[in-house]
């Protein structure tokens, strides 16, 4: 996959608020599937329900195709945006 500097940025700091393995096995999940790839936004959803599975909180279906507050104020803040 080829992106350009403002895209490795983009991505990079989207993704950061994860913990590397779980974005590790979003990403081998997504490059298995059918569904195309990449797609930053497919990564982050997969990455937050892995997450969410590991939580010791999850509740099956809560939230499940949704940004979490927490990932949009951490992702708005290091691109130095007001949400």
């Amino acid at each position: 996959m080829s992106l350009t500097d403002h895209q490795a940025e983009t991505w990079l700091v989207v993704l950061s608020p994860f913990d590397v393995r779980h974005v590790n096995q979003a990403i081998i999940e997504i490059g298995l599937s059918t569904d195309p790839f990449p797609d930053l936004a497919k990564l982050v959803l997969k990455a937050q329900a892995i997450e969410r599975e590991e939580s010791p909180e999850y509740a099956p279906g809560r939230d499940e195709g949704r940004i979490g507050r927490r990932l949009l104020t951490t992702v708005a803040a290091t691109l130095s945006l007001d949400v």
